[in-house]
């Protein structure tokens, strides 16, 4: 293992960098909640690749796999194009936030920390939970929004996305049985997008 030590001049300037960088992210994702801010980047050809954990009721990743989602077109619908996800469906990006064609807003913005919104199975809502949660995965560490799913008949939620503004979900939590852990947890390794 190698240490790195820094002395002097350099130390300071190399932590005041970094705690500048840190701010600024921040300030970036409060000025983003009064812009209009697409949550998903939709164009045909728009590709995310992620890495997929299977993991125990105890937190320990049992087996690793890729699943990519892909843009595979769009299509004209009341006036609106709409953009084909990989076996996801339709989605538009619109004021209120991501739409998918059923038709139910799917990740609503902008909403208030705390406000939830009933998905369109009639069953789950999707509830605002941060506007800055940082996460640190493969593509790198991002401010993300944090949703939660959840079922009323259950305490614990279903599935939890975090999503970076103008890049998309970069994170995937989905839960199972009464384990505090997620049961699969996806982490964007490598976007491409036009």
């Amino acid at each position: 293992m190698m240490k790195l030590l820094l002395k002097g001049p350099l130390s300071f300037i190399l932590i005041m960098g970094c705690g500048l960088l840190t701010l600024h992210c921040d300030e970036q994702a409060v000025t983003n909640e009064n812009q209009t801010v697409y949550l998903i980047p939709m164009a045909s050809g728009n590709q995310w690749h992620y890495e997929v954990n299977l993991v125990d009721s105890l937190g320990t990743v049992l087996a690793t796999s890729n699943e990519s989602v892909r843009i595979y077109g769009d299509t004209l619908v009341g006036g609106s194009i709409w953009f084909g996800f990989s076996a996801q469906g339709y989605r538009i990006n619109k004021a209120d936030g991501v739409w998918q064609l059923l038709p139910t807003p799917y990740l609503e913005f902008p909403l208030d920390i705390g406000d939830s919104v009933l998905q369109g199975n009639g069953a789950t809502y999707i509830r605002l939970t941060s506007k800055g949660t940082r996460v640190s995965i493969p593509a790198g560490t991002y401010v993300c929004f944090e949703y939660s799913e959840t079922n009323p008949l259950f305490s614990l939620p279903v599935n939890k996305y975090y999503i970076a503004p103008s890049l998309g979900l970069v994170k995937k939590e989905v839960y199972g049985g009464l384990s505090p852990y997620p049961t699969t947890v996806s982490q964007l390794v490598v976007a491409e997008l036009k």
